[in-house]
């Protein structure tokens, strides 16, 4: 293949992995977001009895 084939393959590589990376970067954002709102709704709030 060469060293035209390799620096083309690690080109397409290197795109493939930062889709991968922007995707795990949006799904742990849509997680802790997700956290938060549960740790919001499962507050306990007092009456103050």
């Amino acid at each position: 293949m060469g060293i035209a084939g390799s620096a083309a393959n690690m080109f397409i590589d290197s795109k493939f992995k930062e889709e991968e990376y922007n995707m795990t970067k949006s799904t742990v954002s849509n997680i802790e977001r997700i956290h938060l709102l549960d740790k919001e709704k499962s507050k306990i709030v007092s009456d103050g009895k």
